[in-house]
């Protein structure tokens, strides 16, 4: 899965690391982390990944407990953001990329894409992916925990 973010207020916009997983999980958890900058806003690319198993001990065996949720930011004038995680990820890790998608939408007044051609803004967007954002951290953990989504 791939989500395509158009920023329209430059680098500037986009949020601190540790502000972004606070949205797309929740403040805390164990995380697993790989880029070329300290912040965001230096970043073209970025690699995040919540330990699921060191804070829950029944990710342990599960087939999915580290998924790696990858962001790439444009060098170019243009600057879009794409993020992708694996087609077979959990309802929790697809409800943090869409969590990740709106929250620099929204902050950096742009738009969002899943083709890269045609694009929508944060409500509609909203609307189309409310059968993950329907869930908060916890319920979307149990919801993961019992199928692969």
């Amino acid at each position: 899965m791939k989500i395509y973010v158009d920023i329209n207020k430059g680098r500037e916009c986009l949020p601190e690391i540790i502000d972004l997983v606070d949205v797309m999980w929740e403040k805390g958890i164990s995380l697993s982390r790989a880029g070329d900058g300290t912040s965001f806003k230096n970043c073209t690319s970025l690699a995040l990944c919540w330990d699921k198993w060191v804070d829950d001990k029944r990710w342990e065996m599960h087939p999915k407990f580290k998924e790696y949720i990858y962001f790439e930011v444009s060098p170019e004038d243009k600057l879009v953001v794409t993020i992708e995680v694996d087609d077979e990820s959990t309802i929790v890790d697809k409800r943090s990329v869409h969590k990740a998608a709106l929250y620099i939408a929204e902050r950096c007044d742009g738009k969002l894409s899943i083709d890269g051609i045609t694009w929508i803004v944060p409500s509609t967007y909203r609307e189309i992916t409310k059968v993950y954002l329907q869930y908060d951290f916890k319920e979307s953990i149990e919801k993961s925990l019992v199928t692969i989504d």
